[in-house]
């Protein structure tokens, strides 16, 4: 009896430490960009936004005039917040500039703007009337095919830039197919248009994405969950997933370099 009492005791001490470990871990994921956000403010840095003639809104946070221009434009599901573990370190050597691309963050929301080239003329416009000075430009993922779309059309807006993992590539087609981003992107999207049960891409990914497949019984939990907030929540996007209609129903980040 004494031993298994010591079992007992050794096991619940582990399931405590366990559900303790697993709660801060979560805890901290989702509050992971309070501390870096706070940092980025104290460096100095202001959330502004700016109108186009159009109407179009670009939201933005710019940091202290310590050297010359730096233009930031995060990847896709992104926004400007992704980088404030760097800024306070940037701004103490650049007059930064961390924008919100069209669909993303407090920017505005217009599918008729999710092009490469409609971003791509935004951005000049942000750089010659908000800037008002050549920069450098650098972008992260697919920022960083406007970074070079930016450079290639508005060359004398431009001081250089800085590619960060952009998707410029070049692949043999039975290749792709065995790639992660044919079975998670491509191939998705591809069955999402080519089907009527669902309008919802958000929905449609999560019942079938390759990523959350590898979890076993987690994508069904999870496709559940996502169902039940969209439901619950109509018309709005979930910050996470959220992907623009026309980058799946159209040809994002088009035009020539």
């Amino acid at each position: 009896m004494k031993v298994l009492n010591t079992i007992l005791l050794i096991l619940a001490i582990s399931i405590v430490a366990a559900a303790s470990a697993l709660g801060i871990y979560a805890y901290q994921n989702i509050h992971y960009d309070e501390k870096p956000l706070e940092k980025t403010y104290a460096a100095g840095y202001e959330e502004k936004q700016v109108a186009l003639d159009d109407g179009t809104v670009l939201n933005y946070a710019e940091g202290p005039k310590n050297g010359p221009a730096l233009l930031l434009i995060h990847g896709q599901s992104m926004e400007w917040e992704d980088y404030s573990r760097v800024l306070p370190g940037l701004s103490q050597y650049y007059h930064v500039y961390a924008i919100d691309c069209h669909g993303h963050g407090e920017s505005s929301h217009d599918p008729s703007k999710y092009t490469g080239v409609a971003i791509g003329q935004d951005f000049v416009w942000f750089i010659e009337n908000v800037i008002r000075e050549s920069c450098v430009v650098s972008g992260h993922s697919s920022g960083g095919i406007l970074a070079a779309w930016i450079a290639a059309n508005a060359p004398d807006d431009v001081l250089g830039i800085v590619l960060e993992d952009p998707p410029f590539f070049s692949v043999e087609p039975q290749e792709m197919q065995n790639t992660f981003a044919w079975r998670e992107n491509f191939e998705i999207i591809h069955n999402f248009r080519n089907q009527t049960a669902t309008n919802d891409y958000v929905v449609y990914y999560m019942e079938n994405s390759y990523l959350w497949g590898l979890f076993g019984n987690l994508r069904k939990l999870t496709a559940e969950s996502t169902k039940k907030y969209r439901a619950e929540h109509p018309g709005e996007p979930l910050k996470l997933w959220y992907v623009p209609y026309n980058w799946i129903h159209g040809t994002p980040l088009s035009g020539s370099l």
